[in-house]
């Protein structure tokens, strides 16, 4: 799920958790597709997620990316440079 922000992957998480209710409910895989506006593929992905942990399987994670090259402190001190102050008159004129 690269791109996908917090909110967006808690929501595809909710989509995943819905769409295994619906299957195991007995709502055939056409109608899945219909009503929750997913394709048939990621009906599949989520009901073998499904099979291979149960619900705790159809969790996001984390978003993946690089790890941070900053510390704590340095990143507290490039906040406090950046928050609060106006680039437009930070900036002297040469």
């Amino acid at each position: 799920m690269a791109g996908l922000n917090r909110v967006q992957r808690t929501a595809m998480e909710e989509i995943r958790v819905r769409v295994v209710t619906q299957v195991l409910s007995g709502v055939a895989v056409p109608e899945i597709v219909a009503a929750l506006k997913v394709s048939k593929q990621s009906v599949c992905s989520s009901v073998r997620k499904y099979n291979a942990g149960a619900m705790e399987a159809l969790s996001s994670t984390k978003a993946r990316g690089a790890k941070a090259k900053l510390d704590r402190r340095q990143m507290a001190k490039l906040t406090k440079l950046v928050v609060g102050s106006d680039p437009l008159t930070s900036w002297s004129s040469h």
